[in-house]
């Protein structure tokens, strides 16, 4: 999945998770995303129907395993 400035939005999201084999309604989607605004691993603008996700540095350090997140699961290490 390719972010532009670590933003994605809800409808690129959706589209991901679907070739993934997880079909959810966008309104799952933004709930995820409004609890992981709550814990503090992105920031969201809405515009509409739409929600653009922007991650935090607290969620960039978990994207490198410099840290946990509790409740998030761990991204896979590099070759595995």
């Amino acid at each position: 999945m390719a972010a532009v400035g670590e933003r994605l939005h809800s409808g690129l999201i959706a589209k991901e998770l679907c070739h993934l084999g997880i079909d959810r309604p966008r309104e799952w989607i933004h709930g995820e995303l409004d609890w992981l605004e709550q814990i503090g691993a992105v920031t969201l603008l809405r515009a509409d129907a739409v929600v653009i996700a922007m991650l935090t540095e607290k969620g960039a350090r978990h994207l490198r395993r410099a840290i946990v997140i509790k409740g998030v699961e761990r991204p896979s290490s590099p070759g595995e």
